[in-house]
């Protein structure tokens, strides 16, 4: 779980999340979940029309099929706001003017 305003280190996908946000929300009950993507997850692409399919997301990034089961996906209130490689649109994430930032581990 990632605490929203905070900052989780994800060994396990090599990457470390840093979550703010601008808006007036609170938030102290709504930690987001780093997870991989589960059957039925749909995330809005920005400048695309309605949600898509992971499975269509993960194509269009030129995901390899053998690395989409463990692709990272970041949920916060009930919808996907980010994956790595992929530009999202989220109502909640607007909302609070929410801002993920990412960082490789070494």
């Amino acid at each position: 779980e990632l605490p929203i305003p905070g900052e989780i280190t994800a060994e396990a996908f090599g990457l470390r999340l840093i979550a703010n946000i601008t808006g007036n929300v609170d938030t102290a009950s709504m930690p987001a979940k780093l997870r991989t993507q589960k059957p039925g997850d749909r995330a809005r692409l920005r400048y695309s029309f309605g949600p898509k399919r992971m499975k269509e997301v993960l194509e269009r990034l030129k995901v390899p099929p053998d690395q989409r089961k463990s692709w990272p996906i970041l949920e916060w209130q009930g919808e996907i706001v980010w994956m790595r490689g992929a530009e999202l649109e989220s109502q909640a994430g607007a909302a609070a003017g929410l801002k993920i930032e990412t960082r490789d581990l070494p």
